[in-house]
């Protein structure tokens, strides 16, 4: 495992998301190269909703922090030029689907009154290498990690989540 994955590791397989930047190298200098723009910018500054740099602030339930790969087109200076300087636009496309072991796990998150609630769905069968089975009346342990809009030190439990099967 690469030092830089900070003890974590994609499952094999296609995501539905990619980062809308260019990776650049620890001593590159210079701006972020952008890969896509909104061609509405008006409407996807709407999708974020509520933006606040207080760190006590919460987002606003309804915000979304992703872009549609439908909504975007590839970066040129000519669209670039249409957006406003200090926009805030997200870093991530969703495109397509989960593909191989990482389509095993479907899941939705939800925000709202100050709390998060999420849902995941996977057979209790092992579908993959990296997975475990969940077994009737044998307790299985994970982790469930945050991303926070922030590329490093996501939140994370403490403590593994038990999950219980029942016969």
């Amino acid at each position: 495992m690469p030092a830089t994955s900070g003890g974590y590791w994609n499952k094999p397989g296609r995501a539905l998301y990619s980062y809308n930047f260019k990776f650049i190298h620890r001593n590159d200098k210079g701006p972020v190269t952008v890969l896509r723009l909104p061609k509405d910018w008006k409407a996807q500054v709407a999708a974020l909703s509520k933006f606040d740099l207080n760190p006590d602030s919460s987002d606003d339930e309804n915000g979304r922090w992703y872009m549609f790969d439908g909504e975007s087109e590839p970066y040129t200076p000519e669209a670039d030029a249409r957006i406003p300087v200090g926009t805030i636009l997200p870093g991530v496309i969703i495109a397509g689907d989960n593909e191989g072991e990482r389509a095993n796990v479907t899941g939705v998150s939800k925000w709202s009154n100050g709390h998060w609630t999420l849902e995941l769905t996977r057979n209790m069968k092992s579908d993959g290498r990296y997975d475990k089975a969940f077994v009737p009346a044998h307790d299985l342990y994970m982790w469930v990690a945050v991303f926070d809009h922030a590329q490093t030190r996501h939140a994370s439990h403490n403590r593994p989540v038990r999950v219980v099967t029942q016969n």
